[in-house]
Parts: structure tokens; C-alpha cells; sequence
């Protein structure tokens, strides 16, 4: 089984938070486990504190999560454009405040926004 790490997605808004469309890239054999979670303030406190407490246990099966920020966790992904640097720095450092020597930051943007030169 391949191990994946804990790991947090940004966005810019609770709409492209959703994990459905990730789930689906996942191999067939791991979708639908749980692996991939959203988490934002329109979910219920039962989801919330369910999706909270699978992404922090180490035997939890949710491994990605989008829109949470937790410790412990040392791969930060953020989907599409920040407004500068300084939130950049913010996001990425989000990999090491927990003590961490390094992290791994990485921000992913669809190919259109660089064809469009934003």
C-alpha cells in the first residue's frame, strides 16, 4: 500500500474546498475510503469533529484534507493564487510551525491563469 502523508489544501473559497473531484483521481481501489476530506464552516459540527478527529489520529484514514489548518502536518497545498508573497510565506510555513526542519509548500494553479498572465 503506497503511504501517503498528511496533508493540507487551501483555497480561496469554501466552493473549490469540495474533495469529491480529487477523490475520483485517486486509484479506483482507494476511493471512497475516506482518504480525501473537506472541511469548512457550512458542515455540521458531527461532520466536522468526525473529519477532525480521522485526519489527526495516525490510524485515522483521511490523509488530504482541504481547508484545515492542523499541526503536525509537513505538506501544505495551495490551489490557485495567493494576493502576495507574504501569504505565500503564511500558508507554506504552515509546514514547519510545529517544529518541523522542513516542509514541503506547493501551490498549484490551473494552466489558463498562466496562459492569461495573472
Amino acid at each position: 500500500p503506497m503511504m501517503i502523508p498528511k496533508t493540507l489544501t487551501f483555497h480561496n473559497n469554501k466552493q473549490e474546498a469540495a474533495a469529491t473531484y480529487n477523490n475520483s483521481c485517486l486509484p479506483k481501489d482507494l476511493q471512497n475510503q475516506g482518504i480525501i476530506k473537506h472541511y469548512h464552516s457550512d458542515m455540521s459540527v458531527k461532520y466536522l469533529q468526525q473529519t477532525y478527529d480521522d485526519f489527526a489520529l495516525v490510524t485515522g484514514a483521511c490523509c488530504i484534507i482541504h481547508g484545515l489548518d492542523i499541526q503536525g502536518v509537513w505538506v501544505i497545498i495551495q490551489y490557485s493564487f495567493l494576493k502576495n508573497m507574504s501569504e505565500a510565506a503564511q500558508q507554506g510555513g504552515r509546514a514547519i510551525h510545529n517544529g518541523h526542519s522542513c516542509g514541503l509548500f506547493l501551490m498549484m494553479v490551473e494552466t489558463w491563469a498562466l496562459e492569461a498572465g495573472l
